[in-house]
């Protein structure tokens, strides 16, 4: 699930009729000036030390998700945005694995 004012993406187990949903996991890559680590860092020249500046930290203005795609197998789920901006979740290990 995606929420439409603040570009989370949220990752929800429905569970089975005796369960209630429960919220696995919030994302907020969308919401992220720059990413750091294994995903694309705007001005990062290979060779740099990446760390987190307050600038990196900060959040994008005005981000809208504008798709999210499931794999048929529920493994994988993909996002994009009108920053031009998609990233790949692994469903299974609830956790980003690349972010373009």
């Amino acid at each position: 699930m995606s929420t439409p004012m603040s570009a989370y993406v949220i990752i929800i187990d429905l569970g089975n009729d005796n369960q209630k949903p429960t919220i696995l996991r919030r994302f907020d890559h969308h919401r992220r000036r720059n990413v750091i680590g294994d995903r694309v860092v705007k001005n990062h020249k290979i060779g740099d030390d990446v760390e987190m500046s307050d600038d990196e930290e900060q959040v994008s203005a005005a981000v809208n998700v504008l798709r999210l795609a499931v794999s048929a197998d529920g493994q994988w789920l993909a996002s994009s945005d009108d920053h031009a901006r998609t990233h790949i979740f692994n469903l299974d290990s609830v956790q980003v694995c690349l972010s373009i």
